[in-house]
């Protein structure tokens, strides 16, 4: 690869789960709208709202993954109880480790929901299954603009990296009351590859062995997982994989 690809393998692995603002915005090919105290048109019957906790509420993310984006996509401000955010026991494809959610008793979560089409949701199910299950987590949520609902669809990871029998939790994902330590990615990466290798090789080019090498990102995907412990999430109906 050369060093401008190099760059941007970098920088996609270590800024996951990528910025998204904090409440409610729509999103559009060349500009973020955040709602604030705009009115949402349209009938929100038609989209399937799925829990965007990691990086599918990032502007980036969904570009990425859904341009050319022909109509607004909303994206919602949402409060969960009794639910985390923590580091999953894998790593992607282009070398950052994505996130999953587990029960937390107590801790109140505030993350996203995203509304999309049907069509766009086949989209999104090739980016994440079958690593990621598909399914109806059925917690009670608030969402803005949508009011409670007593369920939600999400993705879910069934494995959680554990440090001393304790999942971590994204920093970057804001939560009260948490049972669990926090890091940021960057924190994380850096003391994941301490933990699974010992190899001396700086981070910067073990994240791009990850994206080059499919050996190598098996391998290392095998020695995180090691170091998981599988989770059991609460109330959580499979849909897909069949």
């Amino acid at each position: 690869m050369n060093k401008k690809s190099n760059s941007e393998v970098l920088e996609r692995a270590k800024n996951y789960p990528y910025k998204r603002p904090k409440g409610s915005f729509l999103l559009e090919n060349d500009r973020i709208v955040e709602l604030k105290g705009r009115v949402l048109d349209g009938d929100l019957k038609k989209f399937i709202p799925v829990l965007a906790y990691g990086s599918n509420a990032s502007p980036e993310q969904i570009r990425r993954k859904l341009s050319p984006i022909k109509e607004p996509i909303a994206v919602l401000s949402a409060t969960i109880k009794n639910l985390d955010v923590i580091f999953s026991g894998q790593f992607s494809r282009y070398g950052c480790v994505p996130a999953t959610i587990t029960n937390s008793d107590g801790t109140m979560l505030y993350t996203h929901v995203i509304l999309l089409t049907k069509n766009q949701l086949k989209i999104i199910h090739k980016t994440e299954l079958p690593e990621y299950r598909y399914g109806e987590l059925k917690i009670p949520i608030i969402i803005d603009r949508l009011g409670f609902r007593e369920s939600i669809f999400a993705y879910v990871f069934d494995f959680g990296f554990e440090k001393d029998k304790k999942f971590i939790a994204f920093d970057e994902v804001y939560a009260e009351k948490r049972n669990f330590l926090t890091l940021k990615h960057r924190e994380f990466l850096s003391f994941v590859f301490e933990q699974i290798i010992n190899d001396p090789l700086e981070l910067d080019d073990l994240l791009i062995s990850i994206a080059n090498d499919r050996r190598k990102l098996d391998e290392y995907r095998n020695r995180i997982k090691k170091m998981s412990k599988k989770i059991t999430l609460k109330s959580f109906t499979q849909i897909l994989p069949k």
